[in-house]
């Protein structure tokens, strides 16, 4: 299950709680929330308990960098 948000702030809980929701329900295996900019520090907390992947810009680049 992937999310994928673009916004001009920091990504907060309800983008953690909604992805958690729909990996749930669609009986997913992992989820990952990806944006361009950064997640709230809260966020990071609920997405290490609730094991959900995030991946700010920064990882994003990188993982770019290892395809291409």
């Amino acid at each position: 299950m992937v999310q994928a948000k673009r916004r001009k702030g920091n990504i907060g809980n309800s983008a953690i709680q909604e992805v958690f929701a729909a990996k749930r329900y669609y009986d997913a295996t992992n989820a990952l929330v990806v944006t361009v900019t950064d997640f709230t520090k809260p966020a990071k907390k609920l997405a290490e308990k609730l094991e959900i992947e995030l991946w700010d810009r920064q990882r994003l680049l990188l993982e770019m960098r290892k395809t291409y």
